[in-house]
């Protein structure tokens, strides 16, 4: 048998779905089964579509969710793992319903809004990754598959993340309890916000996008004082010793390239000078990067886009 079709057999035998959990394999001797992340009630989003307008179409299954990551070792191509899994899925009764390569499916941006386990269990080379989602119906109800594949110099790395609904949407939950508070003390307030706070997306996305730093055009000087998001990333940093910031400076399309990676640049390294200096932020646990208007998060032919574009993100590392 080959490799690959080992690896396949593997893979069929992890989503299978065949018992009440998402299920367990003997993984072949070739492959190493890196990490597995369970849970009988959680909640999975699965990309539609490519990244595109500053977001990506996802679809949330809310139930048993798991995360499987398989290392191949070898020169294998991602182009051939993912036709492999493709194929299998069908056979399986899977629909297809999207699937890109790198700067096709949005680059680092797709990449920065999928909950993707962090290295080194996990690789993905931004310029060299497939991503393929897959859904089947049974019993009313809906089976949803991620599949991200991408490789390092010596070894292929394989991320499953598999979902099978079993409860009602969280957001539910969520406005059901909101509501009850609300009855018992009418004169509380829910901030809805705090759902989007920093500390909310670096634990569920790894990343977090500073949107209340505003820069004016070509200026590495904040426009305003709404420094809140600075002051709890701080205190974020405080409360995980055992993590680490990237800072990753963003600018607009006006200018050339160079300058705008130097400028963008420039913005990072004024927000961790602030997150220093003012809130006290360990210098061990951040870092300031920049890449100019590569990664837009809308279009930029708007004053509305290009202000939306000009910021500075927060990009979670974890510290062994």
């Amino acid at each position: 048998m080959k490799p690959l079709d080992r690896l396949i057999i593997a893979l069929i035998a992890a989503i299978g779905f065949s018992t009440p959990t998402i299920g367990a394999f003997a993984l072949p001797d070739e492959f190493r089964e890196v990490v597995r992340q369970s849970a009988t009630s959680d909640s999975a989003s699965i990309p539609l579509g490519r990244f595109e307008d500053g977001s990506i179409p996802m679809q949330t299954i809310d139930g048993e969710v798991e995360n499987i990551i398989l290392r191949v070792e070898g020169t294998l191509p991602t182009l051939d793992l993912l036709r492999e899994v493709a194929a299998h899925f069908t056979e399986l009764g899977y629909r297809e319903i999207f699937r890109c390569h790198d700067r096709k499916c949005g680059g680092f941006d797709f990449v920065s809004e999928i909950d993707i386990v962090s290295a080194p269990d996990m690789y993905v080379d931004i310029g060299n990754f497939r991503y393929m989602s897959a859904r089947r119906e049974a019993g009313g109800k809906a089976d949803l598959v991620g599949v991200i594949v991408s490789r390092s110099m010596h070894a292929g790395f394989i991320q499953v993340t598999a979902a099978k609904e079993t409860m009602h949407s969280l957001d539910l939950y969520i406005d059901t309890a909101e509501a009850i508070v609300r009855s018992v003390n009418p004169d509380s307030e829910i901030e809805s916000s705090s759902r989007n706070s920093v500390s909310v997306q670096l634990a569920a996305k790894g990343y977090a996008v500073l949107q209340t730093l505003e820069f004016a055009p070509g200026s590495l000087n904040l426009a305003n004082g709404e420094l809140h998001e600075l002051e709890e990333l701080a205190e974020y940093l405080k409360a995980h010793s055992n993590h680490m910031v990237i800072l990753v400076g963003h600018t607009d399309t006006r200018g050339t390239l160079e300058s705008n990676v130097d400028l963008s640049r420039q913005r990072a390294d004024a927000v961790q000078k602030i997150l220093i200096e003012r809130y006290g932020a360990d210098p061990q646990q951040l870092m300031a990067e920049g890449i100019g208007y590569l990664s837009p998060r809308a279009t930029n032919t708007t004053e509305e886009g290009r202000a939306r574009n000009r910021r500075v993100e927060a990009i979670l590392v974890a510290i062994e």
